[in-house]
């Protein structure tokens, strides 16, 4: 056997690259089609599954080193959130921060008492894993997907896919509107839920592809030449390969745009809808506001067409959200701000008091809620969630929450940031970035889908991607995924912008 007969490391890597990537987008279809994959069982095995991409990717290849601190940072705050979780549901010397509610009871119980700073210290390890889960896909992802091309491949799949996912969800709910995927529908059965069992979760999962299907339509669109297509039909010449190849891709976009968009409005979702038209929104202005090279040239006469043109698309956007949201608009005119969750916020809020600054325990709400929950709100109904992600995470995780949700957000948003900065071609993906993040944020206030296993790892998936995308140095060569070079897009302000 010669030296050319034995494949190369980069070649066999590649390999293993894909064959690791479809073991990738199959666990996410997996907990997808599993109602969302809130399951402990569907959650076990899917961080198994990821956290064995993760290592089998690096005995394959370094970390890339323009997301290394990405992935240092995700490292670092799953191993803080580790740490604490065990000391929260450790006993410790001399009942040493122990909840209050242990001394009730030790007088019914004492045998059963734990004594610990959480009140369900048997479920906060499976409540960790479901927190990790998310980690794993993300930090999966920067390792998967080194390169911009790789990257944007990705997040074009997940886009075609969401939309299909969409397309199917409209047909079902239009023929079989009592069922959901293959069982019998039992909640929301006047609302589009998608492969979800909330119509909430449902609703940020449509606004989020529907904001990565509108960028790869704007992506599309603009690199369509409309003169020549004018020019050929005038001149009676059949328009080449090359430009129906993009045509079809850009019609393609568009529609399933639109469908989405049906999608999240047949939902029904008050704060899923306004967060979804509200990240949208966001990315029509960046859009219509980005400069080029035609557009600079002209000064203050094209900036102010720019403007003119993004409050244009934006007053468009927002017809045809409010004539496809009727439904959605009616509660919210119906019920307004009477509803269940605000009447519980002030209890919620004397919980997390109570229970500063170590927290209650990841999964301690539905256990500890029920003696704070006011009478006149209602008695009717189980509420297991504290309907903001915000509030929940702080009676949780107590004053390491606000640590960690600043430490992750802020990288994101930085990350985005430098990218609309320094990239021009792949500007696209701090774009993105910052409408997602907005949607996720603000639906984050009412809602709790961050917390629902499917949906939290589809937007770790999104944003695995998109940060690769941010982090990469402008002008970095597609040939090294490791990209080996300045680690910051902002310290190489020398490089060719790209």
């Amino acid at each position: 056997m010669t030296q050319h007969d034995i494949p190369s490391l980069s070649a066999t890597g590649d390999v293993a690259r894909k064959i690791l990537a479809l073991f990738y987008f199959s666990g996410m279809i997996l907990a997808l089609i599993d109602y969302g994959g809130n399951s402990p069982l569907n959650i076990a095995v899917m961080a198994l599954l990821y956290f064995s991409i993760i290592l089998a990717v690096l005995l394959i290849a370094p970390p890339p080193s323009a997301t290394r601190s990405a992935l240092w940072l995700a490292s670092l705050i799953l191993m803080m959130l580790l740490a604490w979780v065990f000391l929260q549901s450790s006993v410790l010397p001399n009942r040493m921060f122990a909840n209050l509610v242990w001394n009730d009871a030790l007088t019914v119980l004492p045998l059963v008492a734990k004594r610990t700073i959480s009140v369900t210290p048997g479920d906060d390890m499976p409540a960790f894993i479901k927190i990790a889960l998310s980690f794993a896909v993300f930090m999966s992802g920067l390792l998967l997907f080194p390169s911009e091309r790789s990257a944007t491949k990705a997040l074009r799949m997940m886009a075609i896919g969401g939309g299909v996912i969409a397309c199917l969800s409209i047909l079902q709910f239009s023929l079989l509107p009592k069922t959901l995927l293959l069982a019998e529908k039992k909640f929301y059965r006047d609302s589009l839920t998608g492969v979800f069992i909330n119509r909430n979760t449902a609703a940020t999962f449509f606004g989020l592809i529907g904001i990565l299907l509108a960028t790869f339509f704007w992506r599309s669109a603009a690199q369509i030449r409309l003169t020549h297509f004018l020019n050929a039909i005038e001149d009676s010449r059949r328009i080449s390969s090359d430009q129906k190849k993009q045509l079809i891709q850009c019609m393609s976009y568009a529609i399933l745009t639109l469908i989405t968009i049906i999608a999240l409005a047949l939902t029904k979702s008050r704060a899923g809808s306004a967060s979804g038209f509200a990240g949208l929104l966001l990315l029509v202005v960046f859009i219509t506001l980005r400069k080029t090279p035609r557009t600079q040239s002209l000064g203050k006469r094209s900036r102010l067409a720019r403007l003119a043109l993004a409050a244009t698309v934006s007053a468009v956007i927002l017809f045809v959200f409010v004539g496809i949201s009727t439904r959605a608009l009616l509660r919210a005119e119906v019920f307004g701000f009477d509803d269940a969750r605000f009447c519980l916020m002030p209890g919620i809020l004397d919980l997390i008091r109570d229970n500063l600054p170590f927290g209650s325990g990841p999964s301690s709400f539905g256990s500890i809620f029920p003696s704070y929950r006011d009478g006149q709100c209602g008695l009717t109904g189980w509420v297991d969630k504290a309907h903001n992600v915000y509030a929940e995470g702080i009676l949780g995780l107590g004053v390491l929450f606000p640590m960690i949700l600043v430490a992750g957000v802020g990288a994101l948003l930085r990350s985005f940031v430098i990218c609309i900065r320094y990239r021009r071609q792949y500007r696209f993906a701090g774009e993105a970035g910052l409408a997602i993040m907005l949607m996720v944020c603000v639906h984050s206030i009412v809602d709790f889908s961050v917390q629902i296993s499917g949906f939290a790892m589809a937007l770790a998936a999104v944003l695995a991607p998109l940060i690769t995308i941010s982090l990469r140095p402008p002008g970095a060569s597609e040939k090294s995924p490791a990209g080996e070079g300045a680690s910051d897009p902002a310290s190489s302000a020398s490089n060719r912008r790209r």
